[in-house]
């Protein structure tokens, strides 16, 4: 098995085929196609060719940056491929950050994955200076 990692190179049809060996409910493809297409950065990891983890970089590019849809294929997980992208979207943020200044990086951990974040130098919220971390769910037309 050789990980191969790539940025910016996600399509949406991987994504959606990604979600279907999960057993996840599976969005529509132009939906998909439009979030890649907005992200700040994406990263995918391959194994002969096959999608096998991915996440992606939100934000405003100078104050607030996200990461979003941090996925490892369940037979992947454990072995330092979600680490590799996360590592690689932080990277991202490092080269084009602005100079001289601090941005803050957050995310939704799915219930049971924080301590990845919390080796990755994250913290829960909330925290000593942060409020709770909140979501609402809209439903368009």
């Amino acid at each position: 098995m050789e990980i191969v990692y790539r940025e910016n190179a996600l399509t949406a049809w991987q994504v959606q085929q990604f979600q279907q060996k999960m057993g996840w409910t599976v969005e529509p493809l132009e939906q998909w196609q439009r979030a890649i297409q907005n992200s700040c950065c994406t990263v995918a990891a391959y194994d002969g060719g096959e999608l096998v983890a991915m996440g992606r970089l939100l934000g405003d590019g100078a104050l607030y940056w996200y990461l979003n849809d941090v996925f490892v294929l369940t037979a992947y997980q454990g072995q330092g491929i979600g680490r590799q992208v996360v590592t690689r979207l932080l990277e991202h943020i490092q080269r084009e950050g602005l100079p001289g200044t601090e941005v803050s990086v957050a995310l939704f951990s799915a219930q049971g994955k924080e301590g990845f974040y919390e080796k990755m130098g994250f913290q829960k919220r909330p925290g000593p200076e942060a409020g709770h971390g909140m979501e609402q769910t809209l439903r368009i037309g």
